[in-house]
């Protein structure tokens, strides 16, 4: 039985900014996942869940290239899984109405929930400008630095002196409240 399932934009177009990893031979790493209350993405490094309101019934997983197109999408998103084990994609632009067939990939997905640490009381929460960070990478860029380091005073860290945080640190988007979003650490 047909089942169809209406999504927002602003979170489709979030999400599948990341399943960019140019690992090819990890094939769940470019893909979407959309199960009951939720939308996972994550391309290795970055990790990003975020709730919804459909009931999805039984996880669709889709290639996250299936969402984009030279369009962009202007109000929502529906994903209709087919009996025949295909999805189709419908997705409203400022144009009209496209309409597209991809696979509900059955491979395992990686278990992202046991990477996002839970939000705890103790937690350091550093809340920073998009306006900001936007030129913190323009600058970094024109330096061609390929990363950046961000540095946690906790007293509970009990790593030694100048010893790299390994763990995966858990940041959130303002307007997509409930959200969960990690970027992993660098050695």
């Amino acid at each position: 039985m047909k089942k169809e399932y209406t999504f927002n934009a602003k979170h489709i177009e979030l999400i599948k900014a990341f399943t960019t990893n140019k690992d090819y031979t990890k094939p769940t790493l470019h893909c979407v996942r959309f199960e009951e209350k939720r939308i996972l993405a994550t391309d290795g490094y970055i990790a990003m869940i975020i709730n919804h309101d459909q009931n999805v019934t039984s996880p669709i997983t889709i290639n996250g290239g299936s969402l984009t197109s030279n369009k962009s999408i202007s109000e929502s998103i529906a994903i209709e899984d087919n009996d025949d084990g295909t999805v189709t994609i419908k997705t409203v632009t400022k144009d009209g109405l496209i309409e597209q067939r991809t696979e509900n990939i059955k491979e395992v997905y990686p278990p992202i929930d046991n990477i996002i640490p839970e939000i705890q009381e103790k937690d350091l929460r550093v809340k920073l400008s998009i306006e900001l960070l936007e030129r913190i990478l323009k600058a970094s860029k024109k330096i061609k630095s390929d990363s950046i380091t961000l540095h946690f005073n906790n007293k509970n860290y009990v790593g030694g002196y100048m010893e790299t945080y390994l763990e995966p640190v858990r940041f959130e988007l303002s307007g997509l409240e409930g959200s969960k979003s990690v970027i992993a650490t660098m050695k």
